[in-house]
Formats: structure tokens, sequence, C-alpha cells
């Protein structure tokens, strides 16, 4: 069936689509530029773009259908235009649906068609916008660009590294994030304030960028550069052998099968940062308990021994004896 085309060479059928959705994307542009979100991040990061030529987005999600995508995609396209960075974007992510991958194009974007799974190699400085993305892809990254000239040139802007590393056993990251656990102390890392009206869009992001070291004083080895290896029961990330593997079914069974995989590995893995945060703020209230009850005990003892010596009965001996329970004894 031939199609009727309109002035950005889209079908009728998907100008629609893309008309609605680039009202949609116009209006969180808006948001995102009269934010102070976005001007207090101006002020933090338009310095440390200085120079760079390239723009690569990974991990963005479906932001037809998703807002917090739409909101992603308006900020790294707020954030070029006022940082007057001339350079188009290249976006990649294996969900993206064919009418976006139409809207990317007719914004004049590109759409980058191979899962590299993150191993770009970096010739010019590039800035790589990943947000909320597996943290595999970051590690992946660096791998292929462990190096310190190469690594001058990666700009991260991306769930933090010291999330990450805080929030993980080292055992944990040694498998699945060996490259960011050994990246921390060669980034400088500068965290967005999360003040946007709407939180779950750029909590826990901050912009990572290479810091001048002394190779002679370094103690990193720079010679030890295994590409890294997960075990599949253990992936955020969409593999390339997961995508090969869904493409066997066809048309809208393929898509169903690839939104199942991703919403399981999404709820498999979702960690918040209120999340972590509550789970610090319930252990520190659970030492701070374990604490006075220590130093509760202290202070009896110290009272029994005090009135033993005088020939007086125990604390232990009068609450007894008035049927009065002591806060150590059991309920």
């Amino acid at each position: 069936m031939r199609y009727l085309t309109t002035p950005i060479g889209l079908p009728i059928r998907l100008y629609k689509l893309y008309t609605f959705f680039s009202t949609q994307l116009q209006s969180a542009e808006s948001d995102i530029s009269q934010s102070t979100f976005f001007r207090q991040c101006l002020e933090t990061v338009e310095p440390l773009l200085t120079g760079v030529q390239n723009i690569v987005c990974l991990g963005l999600g479906n932001f037809h259908q998703c807002a917090i995508a739409r909101y992603q995609l308006a900020f790294i396209r707020c954030l070029r235009k006022q940082t007057n960075l001339t350079v188009g974007g290249q976006f990649f992510d294996p969900v993206f649906t064919s009418s976006e991958v139409d809207a990317l194009h007719a914004l004049g974007e590109t759409v980058l068609h191979e899962n590299l799974e993150g191993k770009y190699s970096v010739e010019r400085k590039t800035l790589f916008f990943l947000p909320h993305c597996p943290k595999q892809i970051v590690n992946n990254l660096l791998w292929k660009n462990w190096d310190p000239c190469r690594l001058a040139n990666v700009v991260l802007l991306c769930n933090s590294f010291s999330t990450v590393v805080n929030n993980n056993p080292d055992r944990l990251l040694r498998l699945n994030a060996g490259y960011i656990l050994r990246a921390v102390q060669l980034f400088r890392e500068v965290p967005l304030r999360n003040n946007f009206r709407f939180t779950d869009i750029f909590n826990d992001t901050s912009l990572h960028y290479f810091a001048a070291i002394d190779e002679a004083k370094s103690q990193i080895d720079w010679n030890s550069v295994e590409e890294p290896s997960y075990e599949s029961d253990d992936l955020e990330l969409i593999s390339k052998e997961v995508v090969a593997s869904l493409e066997f079914a066809e048309g809208a069974s393929a898509y169903s099968l690839t939104s199942k995989y991703i919403t399981e590995q999404y709820r498999r893995f979702e960690t918040t940062e209120q999340q972590h945060c509550r789970a610090k703020e319930e252990l520190q209230f659970t030492a701070e308990t374990y604490r006075c009850y220590l130093e509760s005990l202290r202070k009896l003892k110290d009272l029994n021994e005090s009135y033993r010596g005088k020939g007086e009965r125990s604390i232990r001996q009068t609450a007894d004896m008035v049927g009065f329970k002591l806060p150590h004894d059991p309920k």
C-alpha cells in the first residue's frame, strides 16, 4: 500500500502521531528550559562541556509512551541548545519503535542501528547521556576506552558512580562493574541537584569527567583490560543475544516479547534513590537503638555494683519484690 506523505516525509498515518508527540516534546522542553533545575544545571555543567564534538544518547526508552523518557529527550536537546553545542545527537535503544525512529529522524537526530552494548570507541570529546542506564553499559564504555588519552574525551551524564559503588558490595562490582569501580578515582563527579518538579526523572544523575592524573604516581593498572562478561541471569542490559532470540518472533508478538522481557528486568532491578535512603535510615535507627540498649546495660551494672557493696538490695532484687520489669527484661 502506498501512503500519502507529508512535507517531513512521513505517511499521514504517522504524521498525526508525530504531531501529537511534537506538541508533547515542545511542552516538555518548555518545562525544562524554564525550570530552576535546568538553570542550576547549566551553571554547573556548561564550563565542563567546552570542546564537546559529539553527543551520544543510549537507553532513552520509549519516549512516545513514557513521560520520563520524553523529558529526558527534552533535557538533552535543551542542554545542547543552551550550551551552543552545534552537533547532532546520536541515539540508540533496542526498544525504539519504528515510529520513534521516524520521529527522531524528523527532529534532525541520528539513530544508530547496531547494538554495541555501550562499547563505543571515542576519538574526540564526546558527551554520553545515559539516563538511568544499566551499569553494564557504562562499564562497557569505560572498558572500550581504558586509556588515559581516550578517557579524557569521555564525558558521562549518567547514574552517579559514587552511588553505584557505595550501594553494591565489591564482590558484585568486580563482576558487573569492575571498570566503574576503578574509574571512581579517575573521574570527578558533579551531581545534578534533583529539584525538578518530577523527582523520578533526573534523580541520582551526575556529570562525570576525567581528572588530570600524574601517571608516574597513579596506581591504576592500564594494562589490565580484560573485556567484561556478565552472567545472563544477572543482567540489566538488553544484550545482542537477547534481541536476536526475540527476533525469531514476528510482528506484534515480537514487540510483546520484548516488552515483557524489559518489564521483568526493570521490576527485578528497580532500585530507587528513595529506597536506598530508607534502608540507610532504618539501619542507622537500628544501630542507634542497639547503642542505647548497651548503654542502659552498662549503667544498670554500675548501679548494681554501687549498691551491692553497701549491703543494700540490688535493683534486680527490688524490681522482683515490687513486680517491676526492667528495660532489658523479656516482654
